[in-house]
């Protein structure tokens, strides 16, 4: 089951991005037969994913909340990256920030809440958030 919904969120960032950036690492823990290795590849080519700083990916895990942000908000927004961030600050803060009032409540994120694991209903949530965002002739009807 998790291996389908790792799929399907990537599937779908990678569908709402369009636009291709940097190279392509090779995961130390994502062979070339893993069921996901394409997938992985486009996105991050597509600057969706970086992985970790060890260079793997770690793709038998559940995605946490900072991490299902950065993928979705990287789709449309790039935050400035420049600037160090204050002790204390999550990494996905600035990802955050940029969402801030299209997708999520910001203020409201902790660094705990970034670190748990996001839920499917969370994630639909923002996926379909974003697809709307980046869709604005579709018109839903909220009756």
């Amino acid at each position: 089951m998790m291996k389908k919904i790792v799929s399907i969120i990537l599937i779908i960032t990678m569908l709402l991005c369009s636009s291709v950036f940097g190279a392509i690492i090779k995961f130390s823990d994502v062979s070339s037969s893993h069921w996901a290795n394409e997938y992985i590849k486009k996105a991050q080519s597509l600057n969706i994913i970086n992985g970790y700083e060890n260079l793997t990916f770690k793709p038998e895990n559940k995605v946490k909340t900072g991490e299902f942000i950065k993928m979705v908000v990287s789709c449309r927004w790039k935050p400035d990256l420049s600037k160090e961030l204050p002790a204390g600050t999550h990494w996905a803060t600035p990802y955050a920030k940029l969402a801030n009032n299209f997708l999520i409540h910001e203020p409201s994120y902790t660094y705990e809440k970034y670190e748990t694991y996001i839920t499917r209903a969370e994630a639909v949530k923002l996926l379909w958030k974003m697809y709307i965002i980046m869709n604005p002739e579709i018109v839903v009807d909220k009756t």
